[in-house]
């Protein structure tokens, strides 16, 4: 007989809540890092830090993405920016849109020398 996984259950939990982050989470971490191996000496406490302040702060109820939901979504997402795209190309391209790209320049009023501490607060 086969045990059902429930939500409720500590191994539920961390199929459905823990398991999809950390694995998001360590794919994100490898694809901004490569193969630089001595990079999840940083990564990995990074990564369960942001674990667990994600399920620490994420609600408890409320409905979860479903596989089908997702596969509905992706043509819809990849249609919309195509339009968007293509939008944006023509309105720039367009002559008689007076584009005028340019840089501007801001002075910042800061003091000279370094920044002035601001932890622990007074």
């Amino acid at each position: 007989m086969r045990a059902e996984l429930r939500r409720d259950t500590p191994r539920g939990l961390l199929v459905r809540r823990i398991a999809p982050r950390v694995a998001l989470l360590a794919l994100l971490w490898w694809a901004l890092n490569g193969d630089n191996a001595g990079s999840w000496w940083v990564g990995a406490p990074a990564i369960a830090a942001a674990t667990l302040v994600g399920v620490a702060l994420s609600p408890r109820a409320g409905p979860s993405p479903t596989l089908l939901g997702t596969l509905r979504f992706v043509p819809f997402f990849l249609r919309q920016s195509l339009v968007g795209g293509a939008d944006v190309a023509l309105r720039a391209l367009r002559p008689s849109l007076p584009l005028a790209p340019d840089f501007l320049e801001y002075r910042l009023r800061l003091p000279m020398g370094p920044p002035r501490p601001s932890w622990p607060p007074r």
